[in-house]
């Protein structure tokens, strides 16, 4: 049996994530995110651990992500953390430990989803790359008073007002988009410049490049149009480019095949070359689409 609990063992989430800092630098600053936020990795994440001793030699995560996919709600299985410490390497720990999650969430979740840089690791597994695109708007350039304010996550206001709309949130796109979810959000946005527009009860993340506006996120129990977002914001630009499917705002964007794959633009500095996979039904496959970030744990 490779699947344990965080609860059972409280020593485990640190020996994970001696690991996976192996694999992924700088994931414990994310980790700390969500401990700061009240809403931890080890509260969602389910652990498949190869252990040797008191260390942990290979692990792979799986959480219940709550999702939007082509207009219907679903509860899709999200494959993380998948880490091999170096010196196990080509011993089929790996292999062990997929072979049990699939088996264990084969009625549960009919649908898998992950993010990688190694397609090649998955697809054996049955995992397939769903194309990515970005969506890109012009606009006109404006001159007004914003009405938005950043939020500090540390002030403990502000935290009370992110979680709260968090918890009402209306996925951002009806294509796919991510429902009431708070692990994964803190873990990759605590620190993200988050501004809040009290007129429309909303957080929004975005960052400006020059004459360009990309969006990243928009959260609160409605989604409303990019007009409004952006007066509340008062960002005078040319163009927005949204890194989620934007059928909810109401504007008319184009859809640039991006699938961060030696793309020009990312994420975020260093993700270009991650990709989408899933495994199952997946009713939103052929349309253009962009796995929201905070669904990217």
């Amino acid at each position: 049996m490779f699947k344990h609990s965080y609860a059972s063992d409280p020593t485990l989430g640190d020996r994970v994530f001696d690991l996976l800092e192996q694999t992924f630098p700088g994931v414990g600053q994310a980790r700390d995110n969500g401990v700061r936020f009240g809403a931890t990795w080890e509260s969602v994440s389910t652990p498949y651990v190869h252990r040797e001793g008191s260390r942990v030699l290979a692990h792979v995560g799986l959480m219940a992500m709550p999702l939007e996919v082509a207009g219907r709600p679903a509860v899709v299985g999200g494959v993380h953390g998948v880490a091999t410490d170096p010196s196990a390497r080509r011993r089929g720990l790996f292999r062990g430990l997929i072979e049990e999650l699939l088996a264990d969430t084969a009625e549960r979740f009919p649908t898998l989803m992950l993010t990688t840089l190694h397609r090649e690791y998955f697809e054996p597994f049955g995992f397939r790359v769903v194309p990515e695109s970005i969506f890109r708007t012009r606009v006109s350039p404006r001159v007004g008073m914003p009405t938005a304010r950043s939020l500090d996550l540390a002030d403990p206001t502000d935290r009370a007002l992110m979680h709260r709309l968090l918890a009402a949130r209306a996925p951002v796109s009806s294509v796919l988009g991510v429902g009431a979810e708070k692990a994964c959000w803190a873990f990759y946005e605590y620190r993200s410049p988050i501004r809040y527009l009290p007129e429309l009860d909303l957080a929004v993340i975005a960052v400006r490049r020059e004459r360009t506006l990309a969006l990243y996120d928009v959260v609160g129990s409605t989604i409303p149009p990019l007009e409004r977002i952006l007066a509340g914001l008062g960002e005078s630009v040319d163009q927005v480019v949204a890194y989620f499917s934007p059928d909810r705002l109401a504007a008319e964007f184009a859809a640039e095949p991006h699938d961060l794959e030696g793309g020009p633009e990312s994420l975020e500095p260093g993700e270009r070359d991650f990709v989408f996979m899933v495994r199952g039904p997946f009713a939103a496959a052929g349309r253009p689409l962009m796995l929201p970030r905070p669904a990217r744990c």
